[in-house]
């Protein structure tokens, strides 16, 4: 199950993930989202987050070269814009995460991450923190003034 908020106007995407992680969630979620975007949504987006903290359980699945292949190809077709730099925007796009409460969780996500790490993963990467809540990571970004807007109803796609 997930949930995001979008504070475009930020630049921020924040997205909650809450009980089971099923397969390829995030990067589904994330095309998703993509796809619900105007171009120049899309291009606003400088930082985007996500809250693992209450995911319960992960697994190894989708976490292959040809998978993120086909959602890489995907992704660039989703954000390619004949006046946009596809390239700028992606090396300036962050992806931050709170990691899992979870020791068992966290250990599979830190070996999805590192299966993920290849060179057929282009889009976007991920930031290391070594965080435990969101509002933690916000104010280390320096964008606790966001924290009140996280008490607002959250979206689902």
């Amino acid at each position: 199950m997930n949930e995001y908020k979008a504070l475009l106007d930020e630049g921020v995407v924040i997205f909650r993930f809450f009980d089971e992680y099923v397969a390829d969630e995030g990067d589904q979620l994330l095309l998703r989202f993509i796809k619900s975007l105007t171009i120049d949504e899309i291009y606003s987006m400088k930082i985007m987050i996500w809250d693992l903290s209450d995911v319960t359980s992960m697994t190894l699945h989708d976490t292959d070269g040809a998978r993120m292949a086909k959602f890489n190809n995907q992704m660039m077709s989703a954000i390619e814009h004949p006046e946009k730099d596809v390239v700028a925007f992606l090396s300036n796009l962050v992806l931050y995460y709170v990691k899992p409460k979870s020791k068992q969780v966290s250990d599979v996500w830190v070996e999805r991450l590192e299966r993920l790490k290849t060179p057929t993963r282009t889009l976007p990467s991920m930031a290391a923190t070594d965080v435990e809540n969101l509002h933690e990571l916000l104010t280390m970004l320096g964008l606790v003034r966001l924290s009140p807007m996280l008490d607002r109803e959250w979206q689902t796609i």
